[in-house]
């Protein structure tokens, strides 16, 4: 992933259920809003700088849908998605 991108969960969320519309029964739905309801986005937000890896080692990062959908992919080889969804326990 880019290492200058800042990402909510709310956006990983998002990018499964685009990407694999077929598993989002195994994607936490989250609080998705539309842009016209403020952009969807949480405002807790997380970062990272990935300069000193790109300059220093010739790091080239990758996009979030690229790495969201090689690792759906891994999980989907190894059979993650066969089990069907656990349901939440209930007190």
């Amino acid at each position: 992933m880019n290492g200058d991108l800042e990402y909510t969960w709310q956006e990983f969320t998002d990018k499964l259920h685009l990407i694999r519309p077929d598993l989002s029964s195994f994607f936490p739905l989250g609080q998705p809003k539309s842009k016209s309801e403020g952009g969807g986005y949480t405002p807790a937000k997380w970062a990272f700088d990935a300069k000193k890896s790109r300059e220093e080692l010739g790091i080239e990062y990758r996009t979030m849908e690229e790495t969201l959908r090689d690792a759906v992919g891994f999980f989907e080889t190894i059979g993650a998605f066969q089990q069907g969804v656990v349901e939440e326990k209930k007190d």
